[in-house]
Parts: structure tokens; C-alpha cells; sequence
């Protein structure tokens, strides 16, 4: 087997993962290392989807970034995104990527701050339970 195939193999085994969102400003960004291997394993088991069973370690600035269409961020504390990284998820947010915040504890300012870079204009919202999304 070409080194080809196998890469092919490997990448059609599943339909779905998330990226897990490394990212600066202290905040640590690798807790609560159960609750995305329990969400793809309820993916798996609910729905028709092959999710990979762990997820992926991505960093804003890897070109790979775009390759996880949801995106998981968590953490105690600072969030921080550099100049390029808000311009990178702009990016990714337009071409339709999703991204998942689950605050730890600490996490909620410091994520709002960033998201304010991103989205200079648009508040953060709650959506209310009728929304079409």
C-alpha cells in the first residue's frame, strides 16, 4: 500500500471530528479532556455520522484550521488572539465555520473581548429557543 492510499484510507474512515481550539493568553486550553470524546461517541451512537472518536488539536494559525467545520474553545481564564488569528477566524467564521465556547470558569470576559476583534460590529447575542438555527 502507497503512502497515498493510506493517508486516503485514514481521512475517509470518518465523516466528522471537531478540532479542539489551541489558543494564547494563559488560558488553558487543553481541560476537561472527557467532554469532546463524550460528545462524538453520542454522535456516533444518535446519529447516522462516523465521528472520530477523539478530537483534534488545531491552532488558529495552522492551515488545517479549515478543516474542522466545528470548532471547540475552553478553558479557565485568558483567551487571547493575536492581529492575524482574528483576521484567520474572520476568515473561517465567513466561510461558515461553527465555534463551540464551553467557559470552564473564568473564561467568559476575556472571550467576549476577542470576539469583539472578530466581530466589531455584531454583538453577542442569545438566541432565543424559536431562532431558525
Amino acid at each position: 500500500m502507497n503512502v497515498l492510499m493510506f493517508i486516503s484510507i485514514i481521512f475517509c474512515q470518518y465523516d466528522f471530528t471537531i478540532g479542539r481550539l489551541k489558543y494564547g493568553g494563559g488560558g488553558d486550553w487543553y481541560t476537561d479532556p472527557s467532554s469532546l470524546p463524550n460528545l462524538l461517541k453520542a454522535v456516533n451512537e444518535q446519529t447516522t455520522i462516523r465521528a472520530a472518536p477523539r478530537e483534534e488539536v488545531v491552532e488558529i494559525t495552522d492551515p488545517k484550521l479549515f478543516q474542522y467545520p466545528y470548532l471547540y474553545l475552553t478553558g479557565h481564564g485568558n483567551v487571547r488572539f493575536t492581529e492575524e488569528e482574528v483576521k484567520i477566524l474572520r476568515n473561517y467564521f465567513a466561510a461558515g465555520g461553527f465555534l463551540h465556547a464551553d467557559d470552564c470558569y473564568g473564561m467568559d470576559s476575556s472571550f467576549r473581548r476577542e470576539m469583539k476583534k472578530i466581530f466589531p460590529d455584531l454583538p453577542l447575542i442569545e438566541l432565543p429557543f424559536n431562532h431558525p438555527i
